[in-house]
This record gives structure tokens, sequence and C-alpha cells, in this order.
């Protein structure tokens, strides 16, 4: 018997539902996820190797499990970073890349007022070929959805010694 306070795993027409997400705003395919199950609990959804022996864990209380991939928040589907920078590099569209002095000025100030080609709507961000994480794109200007964290103020003086 599963403990309560696991999440409901996700199969059939509710997972094809968020694979189909990744599908249609970042060209991910849904091949990428096939050796993953995705469990939700509330407006959360977390991603786990499929090859997990889960039985041997159900009877465990659990606050979480596995990576924490996807929210909804309000009527849309946010992909968390840390999940972006696993799995961004597979996607084909609405990514946008800036550079050293553009992430700079968006980790500073949270928002970067400037069009992009892309769709509105939650965006991969990336510096050259590095996944960075989310960010929310609303036709001119783009903001940081990534941890204020992830950056001190040493990182930029690496990046302009290269």
């Amino acid at each position: 018997m599963w403990d309560s306070s696991w999440p409901r795993l996700l199969q059939g027409a509710d997972r094809e539902q968020l694979l189909e997400f990744l599908w249609q705003r970042f060209g991910m395919s849904p091949v990428i996820f096939e050796h993953y199950s995705l469990w939700q609990k509330g407006a959360s959804v977390w991603l786990l190797a499929a090859d997990v022996p889960l039985k041997m864990l159900s009877t465990l209380r659990i606050e979480s499990v596995g990576l924490l991939f996807l929210r909804r928040v309000a009527d849309r589907l946010k992909p968390t970073s840390a999940a972006l920078q696993l799995f961004g590099a597979y996607a084909s569209r609405n990514v946008i890349t800036l550079t050293a002095e553009e992430l700079q000025e968006l980790w500073a100030n949270r928002k970067l007022p400037q069009k992009f080609p892309v769709s509105p709507g939650y965006v991969i961000v990336r510096l050259q070929e590095e996944i960075v994480g989310c960010g929310l794109y609303l036709g001119d200007c783009l903001f940081s959805q990534f941890s204020k964290n992830l950056f001190m103020p040493q990182t930029w003086e690496c990046l302009e010694r290269g």
C-alpha cells in the first residue's frame, strides 16, 4: 500500500498532456522522457527515473520525489530552471541566448526590456550554449524566473576574464 504522502503517478492522457506541452512550447520530443515517470501532487510535477524500485519505498512518508520538473501557475505550465538545465539542450524553440552583459542586467534587475524572436510565455534562457534557467517573455520584456542566488557578484568578473 502506498503512503498517502506520495504524489499521483501520471499516466495516459495526464502524462501525454504534459509531454505535449513540452513538445509544443519547446520542441522537446516526448521520446526524451520515455525512461522517466511523472508524479503530481497539487500544482507540482516531479520527474523520476522509471527504473527506480519504488515498491520498496512505497510505505515511506515523503516530502518530494525526484526532480521538481513543472509547476502549474494559474492556467500555464512552468518548467523549473533545474529541469531546463538538464533537458533544455533538447529544445528547438523558445530559447533566448543572451550575452554576458544582457544576462547580468537580467540577473540584477530581474527583467530585460528587449524584443526577442520567440513567442510570449515561458522560455529557456541561456548564455552561449549553457542553459541558465527559465524566463518569462511577454513580448517586449524578458523576466527572470530563476533564483537571484544562482549567481554571485564575482560571477561577472569571471565571465569578463573569459
